[in-house]
């Protein structure tokens, strides 16, 4: 009888030990995601959204010389506020902090800093017409477009034996460092839904910090250190519009959707501030706000088919 009773304790104890090691396999889930801050919360409580734009960009974006800092504003003294930057970018910016309910902050971090990720949570969002990539979006979250353009490439004036983009195979191109163009150039430019072949062969890509230096260069009376620049259509006829001596080939190299970007190494859960930004650029198309801000600041709106992007085609919530 003892003996019988011992068996049944053995084998009462080793179901003990081994719903014990069941419950520990399951238990609840614990991970990054759910335990993290709310970025929006963050944002909400703070009173301020922090925009990382570019200081240089015009039409997107530039410092106002001489400006004066909003009155009262919350912004951190190492930030600009909205009356210190004009353009469409800040335009875009500001509005979406306004339908959040917070101030827009602006800060200008070198542009290869934003596009390579990992922002130690230095500002919340880049509102900088950055294009949508494959390459970008193993480091930052897409907002759906809120704008969209073709990359144009622009020449001399007086260098008429350039009227193919082709023409200038071999030859010396400026872009933005970091940027799409120069990717396009490396032949390395991949898109979400569309494959690029880049249609000038062997060019050297001469990579500068800010487009505007790139087209000072190329309209220089001195000895030409570039033979074109590359660039997003808006910016290049800008620099022609304050009286460059350049024209742009009239075949585009490829068209760009110019996104909201997050980075994905947030030490905050932003799956609803990014939800909220979506939904908001969505209004902004909707009620006709992106296109009224592309007819004050830009020459072409772009901003419709921007609006028919396919947001699927992220797969960001997958």
């Amino acid at each position: 009888m003892n003996e019988k009773m011992t068996i049944i304790a053995g084998i009462i104890i080793l179901c003990l030990i081994a719903l014990i090691f069941v419950m520990i396999q399951i238990k609840p889930d614990t991970s990054e995601k759910i335990t993290l801050e709310d970025k929006l919360d963050r944002i909400n409580s703070r009173g301020t959204l922090i925009i990382a734009t570019d200081p240089a960009s015009s039409p997107f974006s530039e410092l106002i010389p001489g400006s004066e800092r909003t009155a009262d504003s919350k912004c951190e003294p190492a930030a600009y506020t909205s009356d210190e930057l004009k353009g469409f970018d800040v335009a875009v910016g500001s509005e979406i902090a306004k339908r959040i309910g917070v101030e827009p902050c602006f800060v200008t971090p070198i542009w290869t800093r934003i596009v390579n990720g990992d922002w130690a949570d230095s500002w919340d969002i880049s509102v900088g017409s950055m294009s949508i990539s494959n390459e970008r979006m193993e480091k930052l979250l897409f907002t759906k477009p809120y704008n969209s353009a073709p990359a144009l490439v622009f020449v001399r004036q007086s260098d008429q034996q350039y009227q193919d983009i082709e023409d200038l195979a071999g030859k010396r191109i400026g872009v933005c460092a970091g940027c799409v163009q120069e990717k396009y150039l490396e032949g390395n430019l991949t898109l979400p839904g569309e494959t690029i072949r880049c249609k000038i062969q062997n060019a050297v890509p001469v990579a500068y910090n800010y487009e505007t230096l790139a087209f000072a260069d190329l309209s220089s009376n001195s000895l030409p250190k570039i033979d074109a620049v590359i660039s997003d259509a808006p910016i290049g006829m800008a620099s022609i519009r304050q009286g460059m001596p350049l024209r742009p080939l009239s075949e585009p190299a490829y068209y760009s959707f110019f996104a909201a970007a997050i980075d994905k190494k947030s030490s905050t859960n932003q799956w609803i501030f990014l939800e909220t930004v979506d939904k908001i650029i969505q209004e902004m198309h909707d009620d006709g706000t992106l296109g009224m801000l592309a007819g004050k600041y830009l020459i072409d709106d772009y901003t419709k088919e921007a609006g028919r992007f396919n947001i699927s085609s992220l797969k960001k919530f997958e």
